[in-house]
């Protein structure tokens, strides 16, 4: 079977936006340039959508690759970034996705490659690559939208994927020297095991002894995201595993910012805090609210700002 597409040209005239939320956005289609200009948050991110219907269907297993490009002309506060996420699922309940990925978004052009495999099989007509808008108060302008489906062809692995990186990424890069010498010098101290005989107290040698660690005295700490730390769903378990697994301390990352604060679901970061309060998490918020709102929601936190 030949490969099929929606090209560039097709996805900008096919182009519309959904969601409850869709009314606080404004789409403006410009020489193949797609802008949308939010003004308020709703509820949820899916809320507001720029959706692309797809003329094509999907067969479990096929090999897709969507491309675009995109900058932020007005960013959200403090991140200096936009946001949005590239979906690509069933137009019908439950709503099956194959791809889900959120993207930042700078202020200079980026391309995007992604390739990705489909999860089950969906007919023609019945398909919508979507892009989540509903992050916040922000402009984003899309350009050279387009998804082919190279069906058993080829294989994810073959084709060009983006990649985030950043300066220092590379395994011999000069700073992780140094950072291994300030490992040994503040994440690390002396450990003396002595063993005795329960009956007569006194040490016996040549014990084989072995030893877990099940804590850190060490804070090691992260942002995290509060909309996800309680969401629900396979992704969210995920989320909160790894956070848990690696970090012992913890920050809101914007919830409790006072922009956010203002313009998002204020109990997101609330909730965030009693969570990490029931695992016994320390955290230190970002942003300061009275003190007795603190002690009631989370009395582990550290107050300072």
């Amino acid at each position: 079977m030949q490969n099929e597409q929606l090209t560039t040209a097709q996805s900008a005239s096919a182009a519309h936006v959904i969601g409850s939320g869709a009314a606080s956005v404004i789409l403006t289609k410009t020489g193949g340039v797609l802008k949308l200009s939010a003004s308020a948050r709703p509820a949820n991110p899916w809320d507001a959508q720029l959706q692309i219907p797809i003329a094509f269907g999907l067969s479990k297993g096929d090999t897709l690759l969507v491309r675009f490009s995109v900058r932020a002309l007005k960013a959200q506060p403090e991140t200096g970034e936009g946001r949005t996420a590239v979906i690509l699922e069933r137009g019908e309940p439950p709503y099956t996705k194959s791809l889900n990925q959120n993207i930042p978004v700078g202020r200079a052009w980026k391309e995007w490659s992604i390739p990705f495999t489909a999860v089950e099989d969906v007919p023609a007509g019945k398909v919508n690559l979507n892009f989540h808008f509903g992050f916040g108060e922000q402009a984003i302008e899309f350009q050279n939208i387009s998804l082919t489906n190279y069906r058993a062809s080829k294989r994810a692995s073959e084709l060009p994927r983006t990649r985030l990186s950043y300066a220092g990424i590379e395994p011999d890069a000069p700073w992780r020297a140094e950072a291994e010498k300030r490992i040994e010098k503040y994440r690390k101290a002396p450990l003396s095991v002595r063993v005795v005989d329960q009956k007569t107290g006194k040490p016996i040698p040549g014990v084989k002894v072995e030893i877990t660690q099940q804590s850190h005295a060490f804070a090691f700490g992260t942002a995290v995201a509060a909309d996800h730390l309680i969401a629900r769903g396979a992704d969210a378990d995920r989320y909160r595993e790894v956070f848990q697994k690696y970090f012992n301390r913890a920050t809101i990352e914007n919830h409790l910012k006072w922009p956010f604060w203002e313009a998002w679901n204020k109990q997101d970061g609330l909730k965030a805090l009693e969570w990490l309060n029931q695992k016994k998490i320390p955290a230190r918020p970002r942003a300061e609210l009275p003190g007795a709102l603190w002690q009631a929601r989370a009395p582990h936190c550290d107050h300072g700002v």
